[in-house]
């Protein structure tokens, strides 16, 4: 169907690829964010203990990535991406079943093998085979779909989560079902793990000597292992990945508890947190194409540093979360 028309087919695997990580992650780690001060009223807990269900999640796809990334060099990102779906879309249609706290952090283990399966790595692994001019961009797309997930998802479900005679059970059965039909079909149908398996190019164009050379030019992984640029890199984005996932594992939680929000606005404010998140990750990605990466990597971490100063109240001489209304609402953009 798609072959037929003069479009580049690279972009609807694009297109999937970006629907699939917004189901994914959003699903797996925002949506149950949202979620926690309902779940605390359920199962009758605190703040710790419902948030180790995406902790859990957190902590054994850390140790699980490298082995999705092994299985993909031997069976092919194809095969691990079409098993990940299945086990994640299994996990999903559960999920508003669950009876106790107890059976949601087994789920949430779980979602760690569906997570690395068919969340970042493969899905970029796939758009970076179809592009090469137009990578930054399409990645950033990518990479940016999931913050998407988490500006439209709660949002959409609020009504349904916050009504009494329907509660959060079937807003994430919602989701549920919607993620069979728009992110397991696409894996299933639309798909392709690079060009070349349809007779084509990266990018639609005809390969040069240049780009010959540059599939050429790999790094061995010894020679990557002991690189600075590698690990300055990986310790960098743990730390920026525990900050924000320990920050959104909690901004709902004090939103609602110790800000003064109702849950109707603390799901708002959180929305447009993802909102501008969205923007800034496919922003930064098209900027990639056009200026120096390194240049790109410190302009983000110079607004996120800034950005994260309007969390706290500087008024006194002790140093303490704000709870002005403006200054919060300020911080989600």
């Amino acid at each position: 169907m798609f072959a037929k028309t003069k479009t580049f087919y690279g972009w609807y695997v694009a297109i999937c690829c970006s629907l699939v990580y917004f189901f994914v992650n959003s699903m797996t780690l925002f949506v149950p964010q949202n979620l926690f001060p309902r779940l605390m009223e359920e199962f009758s807990i605190n703040q710790a203990e419902v948030s180790l269900t995406v902790a859990n999640t957190l902590f054994y796809a850390s140790f699980l990535s490298p082995i999705s990334g092994i299985l993909i060099d031997k069976y092919g990102v194809k095969i691990v991406i079409r098993i990940g779906i299945i086990i994640m879309a299994l996990i999903y249609s559960f999920y508003p079943f669950a009876s106790s706290i107890e059976t949601l952090y087994r789920l949430h283990i779980l979602m760690a093998v569906g997570l690395v399966m068919s969340g970042l790595g493969p899905n970029v692994i796939i758009v970076s085979q179809w592009f090469k001019k137009h990578r930054g961009k399409v990645v950033g797309m990518v990479v940016a779909s999931s913050s998407l997930g988490g500006a439209t998802m709660p949002l959409m479900i609020s009504p349904i989560v916050n009504n009494p005679n329907l509660g959060w059970r079937w807003g994430f059965g919602l989701l549920a079902v919607l993620f069979w039909l728009f992110a397991v079909i696409p894996v299933y149908k639309v798909i392709k793990p690079e060009p070349e398996s349809m007779g084509l190019n990266p990018d639609g164009v005809e390969s040069t000597e240049e780009d010959e050379i540059e599939a050429k030019d790999n790094i061995p992984l010894k020679q990557a292992l002991f690189s600075r640029a590698l690990w300055c890199l990986g310790i960098g984005s743990a730390c920026l990945w525990f900050s924000i996932q320990g920050l959104n594992s909690q901004i709902s939680i004090f939103f609602e508890q110790e800000a003064g929000f109702t849950a109707q606005q603390s799901v708002f404010l959180f929305s447009i947190l993802f909102w501008f998140s969205f923007i800034g990750k496919f922003g930064f990605g098209a900027l990639s194409d056009k200026l120096p990466k390194r240049t790109v990597l410190l302009l983000s971490s110079i607004v996120l540093f800034l950005g994260s100063l309007l969390l706290f109240d500087f008024s006194t001489s002790e140093l303490t979360l704000t709870r002005n209304t403006t200054q919060l609402s300020l911080f989600t953009i």
